[in-house]
């Protein structure tokens, strides 16, 4: 939700996938596989520390499934067309509804020169059933 931990695992990720080339060659691969949710996320926390890689962890398995593999499907498509690949956390449009409702926002900007996600939400306040992945889509 822009709180340090947030805002951190954002810009970390956000520079994995526009420098580091072994990490894009291994979210590229995931993207053609049938791998498990927390691949997506667990890419990214085998390059941070033990307890930073923790918290991604824990954060990344409260959140929706999908998240993962919308990211990166997000950033191929950037990539692919040349273009700059943004990452946010954001506040909440109203915290205390996100909060009361344990509500995520997931939004994808598209303009001329990139493609910008911003997430918000409120940590450790989110719903149970979207972190599960329903059979139909596992």
């Amino acid at each position: 939700m822009g709180g340090p931990d947030c805002n951190h695992f954002m810009d970390v990720a956000e520079d994995l996938f526009s420098r580091d080339q072994m990490f894009q060659m291994e979210m590229r691969s995931l993207l053609q596989s049938d791998c498990e949710a927390h691949a997506f996320s667990d890419a990214i926390a085998r390059r941070l520390l033990g307890s930073e890689a923790s918290t991604l962890r824990r954060e990344f398995a409260e959140l929706p499934h999908w998240l993962g593999r919308a990211i990166t499907q997000n950033w191929a498509m950037a990539d692919s067309a040349g273009k700059r690949f943004h990452l946010r956390s954001v506040a909440p449009s109203n915290l205390l509804v996100a909060a009361r409702t344990r509500r995520v926002e997931f939004s994808i900007a598209v303009d001329e020169d990139s493609v910008t996600l911003e997430l918000a939400h409120v940590p450790e306040r989110h719903a149970t059933w979207y972190a599960e992945v329903p059979a139909a889509v596992a």
